[in-house]
Order: C-alpha cells, then sequence, then structure tokens
C-alpha cells in the first residue's frame, strides 16, 4: 500500500508525481518539440558529509525515493535505497500546488511540472527530461494524453492523442460531439476516457490495447482504481442481480457470476447498505462491513469468495466512524497485502486493534492501543511496536530510539525520533520546527542508513533549452 508520508505539513508543496487521476485541462494541448538537451547543469565535486535538514521522505518505487531537504536552499533530490542522492532539483523550480507527496518513478518515468509555464516534463530514473508536452490531460507510467481541438465549418470535436515513452503516438480517439471527454490516469499503466455514459474506453499501456468498456457501475465505482495490478467493480445493470467486473492491468476484463452459495453481491450487500471499505485490491480482496447486522466480510476476486468474521462480540465492539457523505459508517482499516488491521473500544473505555487476514481468521487478541499502520512491506505498527500480519512481534522502534514512521514502502520504512538529542554529524528530519533524527529501516528493523549522501550529486534543472 503506497501511502502519503505521514504526519507532514508543509505550507507549500511542488507537484511532480505521476499522477493518480488527473482531470481533463480547459486549454488546448500542443505538443512540445521532441528532442531534448541533457539538463544537468552543474555537478558537485565529491566533498566531506555535511549534515542536512530533511523535511519530506518519500516511498520507494522502483529503487528510488524523492526527499525535500535544505533550509535557505531548499531542494527535491532522489535517492538510491543505500542513501546515495543521485540527482536532485532546485525546490522553486515547481508549481506550488496543495500537495505534499513526492513523485514516485513508474516504468522508468515520472512527471514534473515547470513553475514557469504549463509544460509537464517527462523524466527518466537519470532525472533527465526525454519529452515535455503542454497541458496534457493524463499522463503516468512513461505514456501521455494531449487533448487537441479542431473547428471549422465541416466539423467539430475533440481529438485525443496517446503518446508512448518514445514519444510514439499509440492510439488517437476523436470525439462524436464537440464536447471533452473525462480521461483519467487509474494507475499500473491505466488511462480511462469517457465520452458519455455509452462510449466509456480503457486504454492499457502494458500491451497498447485499447477496450470498450460495456459495464455500468455503481456509484462506489466511478473511479476506477488500479493497484496490485486488478480492478474491481460492479456491473450494476438493471437485472436484479448484478455481477462483478474484474480488470487486470494488460486489459483482460472478466464478468463474475456471484456464485457464493450464502448470497449474491447485490442480496448481501447492495440492499443492507454495506459499506465498501478499500477501494483498492489488497491481497486479491475487498472488505465490506453491514453496520445494520453489524457483519464484516471479505470477497476473494480471483476466487469468487465470501468469508465473514465470526466473532459477533468483538464486531460489536468496532469503532465507527461516519463518511463524508454520512450515508454510511465507517471502520477506516489499515491495509497491506498480507492484512488489515481495525480499531476496537473495548468496555474500559480505552482503543485496541486487531490483525485480521482477509479469510476473516483474527491474528492477535485486542491490543490496547490507539495508534496503528500497516505497511507495504508485509508489516505493522501498533504504537512503537512492529508486527508481521500474522501477530508476531518483530521489534520496537521505542527498543532501537525512534518512535514513529514516516515514509514506508515495498522494503523499506523511515523512522525518527523526537525523544533524543539532535546528532549534529548526522542529518536530522524536521517536521513543523520538531527536529529528530532519522533512519531508514529493513523489515527486520536493520538500519540501512541514517544520513543521505550528498557528495557526488547532480543537479538538473527544468529551465534548458529544447532542441
Amino acid at each position: 500500500m503506497k501511502k502519503n508520508v505521514l504526519n507532514i505539513t508543509i505550507t507549500l508543496a511542488f507537484i511532480f508525481s505521476l499522477v493518480g487521476c488527473n482531470s481533463n485541462s480547459e486549454l488546448t494541448s500542443k505538443v512540445s518539440t521532441t528532442n531534448c538537451s541533457v539538463n544537468s547543469i552543474e555537478t558537485t565535486e565529491a566533498k566531506k558529509h555535511e549534515s542536512q535538514t530533511y523535511s519530506i521522505f518519500g516511498s520507494y518505487n522502483e529503487g528510488l525515493a524523492w526527499v525535500q531537504y535544505g533550509e535557505s536552499d531548499k531542494y527535491w533530490g532522489c535517492i538510491d535505497k543505500k542513501g546515495k542522492m543521485l540527482f536532485q532539483y532546485n525546490y522553486n523550480d515547481f508549481k506550488e500546488v496543495n500537495l505534499s507527496i513526492p513523485p514516485f518513478f513508474e516504468n522508468g518515468y515520472a512527471y514534473l511540472a515547470s513553475s514557469k509555464g504549463t509544460q509537464i516534463y517527462v523524466i527518466d530514473k537519470s532525472g533527465d527530461v526525454v519529452h515535455t508536452f503542454d497541458n496534457p490531460v493524463a499522463y503516468g507510467y512513461g505514456y501521455t494524453v494531449v487533448e487537441n481541438h479542431y473547428s471549422d465549418f465541416e466539423s467539430a470535436y475533440y481529438e485525443y492523442v496517446i503518446y508512448n515513452p518514445d514519444r510514439q503516438q499509440v492510439h488517437t480517439y476523436k470525439s462524436e460531439e464537440d464536447s471533452k471527454l473525462t480521461v483519467k490516469y487509474c494507475g499500473d499503466g491505466v488511462f480511462y476516457f469517457e465520452e458519455n455514459s455509452e462510449n466509456v474506453y480503457l486504454f492499457f499501456a502494458k500491451k497498447d490495447k485499447w477496450i470498450k468498456y460495456n459495464y455500468i457501475r455503481t456509484n462506489v465505482d466511478q473511479d476506477i482504481n488500479f493497484h496490485n495490478g486488478l480492478a474491481f467493480t460492479v456491473n450494476n445493470s438493471y437485472a436484479f442481480e448484478r455481477t462483478y467486473v474484474l480488470i487486470d492491468s494488460e486489459g483482460n476484463i472478466s464478468e463474475i457470476e456471484a456464485l457464493d452459495k450464502q448470497a449474491n453481491f447485490y442480496e448481501k450487500y447492495e440492499m443492507f447498505g454495506a459499506k465498501r471499505e478499500n477501494n483498492y485490491v489488497y491481497g486479491n480482496s475487498i472488505i465490506f462491513y453491514d453496520e445494520e447486522k453489524p457483519k464484516l466480510s471479505s470477497y476473494n476476486v480471483k476466487t469468487d469468495s465470501f468469508y465473514d468474521f465470526k466473532d459477533t462480540k468483538t464486531i460489536e465492539k468496532f469503532e465507527t466512524h461516519y463518511d463524508g457523505s454520512f450515508n454510511h459508517v465507517d471502520i477506516n482499516p489499515s491495509f497491506n497485502n498480507d492484512g488489515f488491521l481495525v480499531s476496537l473500544v473495548g468496555a474500559d473505555g480505552f482503543g485496541y486493534v486487531i490483525i485480521l487476514d482477509y479469510n476473516m481468521n483474527m491474528q492477535t487478541e485486542p491490543i490496547q492501543s490507539d495508534s496503528f499502520e500497516a505497511y507495504d512491506n508485509g508489516t505493522c505498527s501498533i504504537d512503537t511496536a512492529i508486527y508481521d500480519m500474522k501477530g508476531n512481534k518483530l521489534y520496537s522502534l521505542s527498543d532501537k530510539g525512534y518512535e514513529k514512521v514516516i515514509s514506508d514502502s515495498d522494503d523499506t520504512v523511515f523512522v525518527c525520533s523526537y525523544q533524543s538529542d539532535i546528532s549534529i554529524d548526522k542529518d536530522y528530519y524536521n517536521n513543523n520546527g520538531k527536529k529528530c533524527n532519522f533512519a531508514a529501516l529493513d523489515k527486520s528493523g536493520n538500519v540501512l542508513f541514517d544520513k543521505i549522501d550528498t557528495s557526488n550529486v547532480t543537479t538538473k534543472s527544468l529551465d534548458f533549452e529544447l532542441n
């Protein structure tokens, strides 16, 4: 589960990420000149390590993570898994937006938005700009969708061109009417195009495949979200028995009849107001909570199987909150592919946490805590203790001199501690004036690095000439 950087509040932040779902641009888009000069403007000489102030740690993806550092001169730097910074951009090169998440690389590419214009820059894992586009409507996985409007006496329409990482046109779609499409990037190399309810298409970059999507979605599935190569929606047909639709990121679409003996999806969930708790598929499963019964269930999208949590006394102690629409009650679980955590309120009034697998087996007895989080590396935190998803305690952050996780990835977590004095020979993390030492830990809690090597970093710039 790729999560946001935790508990980071910053006044200014800059977009340079793959956008999960980019909506239509209001401006006609044009493709810039193809060939770009190498955008390295300076390479520092090897130098002795000097302590730096870091304010944001991103998650590793494809072996790289973005960090924000510096005080008077601020930078976004890209580090490898040994803590070596490979390249950096000046903090002021990017647009100010209400985002605090550094970008991640996908299929070898990331996207940066310049503060000096409307261009989106496609960069590779060396930090070099390979292409630029003016006002693209969606982008991800190294692919970019550009919108153009054509209008004359004979016709008027919108045209959408998909470019691959080599800037080759791989598909073009022309609107039937003179109106814009809804275009979104859905993750895992999949793009969504909607002209109207009858003309919905998906483009799968991994196979350069264009498919018409012929299913009607419920409100909860208006955004098709891919995670772990899968997306799950419901065919909201007019028939009483609704069906499932499972889509993989290579363009295979399966309609699944609800064959579970307990009941079909519509009868079991839709009629009784069950709330779908995870929009992304974790462990091939979707979790539903029915506040009326109450009941907690999982649905395995691969095997078409339901699993119910049988401990009714524990379910009655779930800590619940109304969702944003106040139509349902949420239990706000935290997920990874190996299981999920749910909070409870004990008879004593204290908060508790349990770990469940996707067959609805409880892996731990309730543990008293008000703080928990599941991590992508198959572990979770309950207070400052780190557990695997079987409920085995692996180590304690506090025993290692740390107290919280500030970012996590598939195999690395960044941690920090506000309790100890700042060590002047190390880098430190600054969260709204609260300074602390940090470290990158592996799954077993071993320190991978506790300072970042900036001795040979290459400075990049978006302010360069196109050839």
